[in-house]
């Protein structure tokens, strides 16, 4: 599961751990601090030297110089199960069913997607589109210039938990099979 892959950052390695974050060295993996948070995390991002938390309805984040809480988006109804960025976006799926969208730079919510009938599980972002994939069974294609829904493929018999693109093609993973799109 991508959620849980460790995220490093100048010689930082960051993991979930069960009270918050762990940080660790990435050579030698001494522990260097923990960061402390009020919700289990569900998946991690490091865009422009700062770490996004995803939480049970809000993302932190965090000073990856000082590994310090900067900030905190509040936005989501329900947990953050992933986190994708691109172009100074920062864009969240949640077991609400929607894909939220974020300015990085002043943090302000740019966009609510909705469309998804269950949790977003995947987020991948290439050549200018949103990948969403859901508990739903659907994987939803957004064109990240307007926000616009292109298409949705329905070809699964079970949740999507993961999305890749190699040579042009789209792979996404459920609990049942992989499909080339």
């Amino acid at each position: 599961d991508s959620d849980l892959q460790p995220t490093i950052y100048e010689g930082k390695l960051y993991m979930i751990d069960y009270h918050g974050i762990k940080v660790m060295t990435a050579m030698g993996y001494s522990s260097i601090t923990t960061l402390e948070t009020d919700h289990n995390v569900d998946c991690l991002i490091i865009v422009d030297g700062k770490l996004y938390s995803g939480s049970t309805g809000i993302i932190q984040i965090w000073d990856c110089s000082t590994d310090v809480l900067i900030d905190t988006l509040t936005e989501h109804v329900g947990p953050v199960l992933c986190l994708a960025s691109q172009d100074g976006k920062l864009y969240a799926g949640s077991t609400d069913g929607t894909v939220r969208g974020w300015n990085c730079s002043d943090k302000k919510l740019i966009k609510t997607l909705t469309g998804h009938a269950y949790d977003v599980q995947c987020l991948l972002i290439h050549d200018g589109k949103l990948y969403s994939g859901s508990d739903d069974q659907t994987i939803k294609i957004w064109n990240c210039s307007d926000f616009s829904l292109i298409k949705t493929l329905t070809a699964h018999c079970q949740r999507i938990r993961s999305l890749a693109i190699h040579d042009g093609k789209l792979y996404s993973g459920s609990y049942c099979i992989i499909l080339v799109h």
